[in-house]
């Protein structure tokens, strides 16, 4: 049928979520536990982690859901898992391939951006000074790759899509803060831990 057709749209987002979001997040199951094997747990603690990871967090939600957060949280593990390799004969492709993960995490949700920093100083911290500078190298394609989008699009390498954003419910949201992030509040606390809506 036609694209525009409510059946073929309904059909194409479903493929495209099984093939981006749902597949990246059982992978995501699967490495956790070979990471936490890695890390020194049992092959059973570490199985165990991964499905607590999966079903007693939003990860199952999430992974039904054509949003970036599962494909994030799939790329922020892949680059701690890079790091934790102990013995390579390629250490600074590993280094800068763990490096690429993380800018794409961060670009994809800019708030992990935090985390890509911390991932890059624990690198800096594992392995050395040069270490970071390697994973700093390949998180640097990343983040052109969305300057030369934003430019593209918007005229400017610096000026962000959530700056751009269509809904007013979401302007509203973004318009606090540094693009919707600032301090918690006493109000977002009661809201996600006690109220009938998110608590």
């Amino acid at each position: 049928g036609s694209p525009n057709t409510t059946a073929a749209s309904i059909s194409a987002l479903y493929w495209i979520t099984w093939l981006t979001v749902g597949i990246s997040s059982a992978v995501t199951g699967g490495l956790l536990t070979i990471l936490g094997a890695r890390l020194g747990a049992s092959r059973a603690a570490s199985a165990f982690a991964a499905l607590a990871w999966g079903i007693g967090t939003p990860a199952f939600g999430y992974a039904t859901i054509f949003v970036a957060h599962q494909w994030v949280a799939f790329l922020l593990v892949v680059s701690f898992g890079l790091l934790t390799i102990v013995d390579s004969k390629r250490p600074y492709a590993v280094w800068a391939l763990a490096g690429l993960a993380a800018g794409f995490a961060a670009i994809s949700e800019f708030p992990i951006a935090i985390a890509a920093t911390l991932l890059g100083l624990y690198t800096a911290r594992k392995h050395g000074l040069k270490a970071m500078l390697a994973f700093g190298g390949g998180s640097a394609l990343p983040i052109a790759l969305l300057g030369f989008y934003n430019a593209r699009c918007f005229g400017s390498p610096f000026t962000l899509g959530y700056s751009k954003l269509a809904t007013t419910e979401f302007q509203r949201v973004v318009s606090r803060g540094f693009f919707g992030i600032g301090f918690p509040t006493k109000t977002a606390l009661y809201g996600i831990l006690c109220s009938e809506f998110r608590g």
